[in-house]
């Protein structure tokens, strides 16, 4: 992209272009988190298809970033679409954290988030960060 381009889309967006100083490569630095919502919750008990976030009808959730954390050693932890099936899952049994990053799972019209997993033993506990945000259409 010619500098003359950046410049006018610098003014146009009013961000910053960044340049790379090792192969003088230039960019405009845009913030796409800037639009995200972040869903997070420390869990300590059972939860069974548990509503996390939901939607209106004419809504769709667009998943970007999930992280879960747990110290059980039992059992896994399932994050998914009420109908549209799997976002995530961690299986604690072989690990203790899992990050899913830059991805675009898009739920149904109307779909909520919903979490299956067991923190009710004494001292366990479920660590959830989910980035998002809500299309409408």
């Amino acid at each position: 992209m010619s500098n003359k381009i950046l410049r006018e889309l610098k003014r146009y967006f009013n961000r910053k272009i960044i340049r790379n100083k090792y192969n003088d490569k230039e960019a405009l630095l845009v913030d796409t988190q800037s639009i995200e919502s972040t869903y997070t919750e420390v869990i300590t008990d059972n939860r069974v298809s548990d509503t996390l976030i939901e939607v209106n009808s004419g809504e769709k959730i667009v998943i970007h970033d999930v992280f879960i954390a747990t110290n059980a050693n039992l059992g896994k932890v399932e994050l998914d679409f009420e109908e549209a099936g799997a976002i995530a899952r961690l299986y604690s049994s072989q690990f203790n954290r899992v990050t899913f990053s830059h991805m675009t799972i898009k739920a149904e019209e109307g779909e909520s988030v919903e979490i299956t997993g067991d923190a009710s033993s004494e001292g366990d506990e479920i660590f959830l960060t989910i980035n998002y945000i809500i299309e409408e259409f």
